[in-house]
């Protein structure tokens, strides 16, 4: 099954909840793992913009990639140096808070699950069904426990596996690493979004769209060809290259059929153009309320088509690469 890009690999650059669902934590990629994997990605120096206004008021937008390994740290200085200037940290959402009220995920996950009385053998193909079956059982997954959870939940926990397979992980994130350090340091934090609208989003995707992100990743995993698209992504946000990055972005598939093409663009709809409006606005208003936030959200936010930095500089806001 051809697509775009990748469901999966858009997810990395777009969406906080990328894979935070795993009843099970993936096992921790080798030191040696890790360190080959540096070496071949060498130096760090991922975009970061400053955006300001007439007044001089400024923001700064910095693309995360929502997984990583602990090699990328620290960020390099101009990285860090924003940081620390900024008032606060905003991020798409609070993954720390969020995971710290069982009784508020518990609500979360019921977004994503079935409650109808249907379980997921009710709306994917039974042959996709076995395959997910296979895959995580061999994980020691009880998969007799997730049947009432959406094909999206499943996907997650084929992202964790395939994640694992690349020596990548989500807890290494850099929305993460920025997370952890606004704690440690005291530092505000803002949500961009919310856990809800995340959750809500997800579990409004229609079922076809739901089973065709859960065969693309089984599909990967059987295969093994997600490291190499996870190392190459990796590597273009590690290397900072805006023009490659943007075109990776933006790339199509022409063999995509008709029906995939139509959920492709909900997809794309839903998980980008439509937050990205959303962020920009939120990125105008700390410009107006004289905030300097340091916004970090996913890569796909910020530059490419239609992203923030496009749309701040259409409103007038001068944009300008960081270094």
């Amino acid at each position: 099954m051809k697509r775009f890009v990748s469901f999966l690999l858009a997810l990395t650059v777009c969406l906080t909840l990328t894979s935070c669902y795993a009843a099970e934590p993936a096992e921790a990629p080798s030191v040696t793992d890790e360190q080959r994997l540096a070496e071949s990605i060498g130096e760090v120096a991922p975009l970061l913009y400053m955006a300001t206004d007439a007044d001089g008021d400024r923001v700064w937008l910095f693309g995360s990639i929502h997984i990583g390994y602990k090699e990328l740290y620290p960020l390099p200085s101009y990285v860090m140096d924003a940081f620390e200037e900024a008032d606060a940290l905003a991020v798409e959402v609070d993954i720390n808070d969020m995971t710290d009220s069982i009784g508020a995920y518990g609500d979360l996950m019921k977004m994503v699950s079935y409650t109808d009385g249907t379980t997921i053998k009710d709306h994917i193909d039974a042959d996709l069904y076995q395959r997910a079956v296979k895959i995580l059982e061999d994980h020691l997954y009880v998969t007799s426990a997730l049947e009432t959870f959406k094909p999206y939940i499943w996907s997650s926990l084929l992202d964790e596996l395939l994640m694992q397979q690349s020596a990548l992980d989500s807890a290494n994130g850099v929305d993460q690493h920025l997370l952890d350090l606004a704690y440690d340091q005291g530092k505000p934090i803002v949500e961009v979004e919310s856990a809800e609208e995340q959750f809500a989003m997800l579990g409004g995707f229609p079922d076809k769209l739901q089973e065709m992100m859960l065969e693309e990743n089984v599909d990967m995993y059987e295969r093994g060809t997600a490291s190499l698209s996870f190392h190459m992504l990796m590597a273009l946000w590690a290397k900072g290259d805006e023009k490659l990055f943007s075109t990776m972005l933006n790339q199509t598939n022409r063999d995509a059929s008709a029906d995939e093409q139509e959920m492709y663009e909900y997809y794309q709809s839903k998980l980008v153009t439509e937050r990205n409006v959303t962020m920009t606005d939120f990125a105008e208003q700390a410009l107006t309320d004289g905030r300097e936030l340091f916004i970090c959200v996913g890569a796909a936010h910020v530059i490419g088509e239609d992203a923030m930095v496009d749309l701040l500089r259409e409103r007038g806001y001068t944009v300008e690469l960081v270094k």
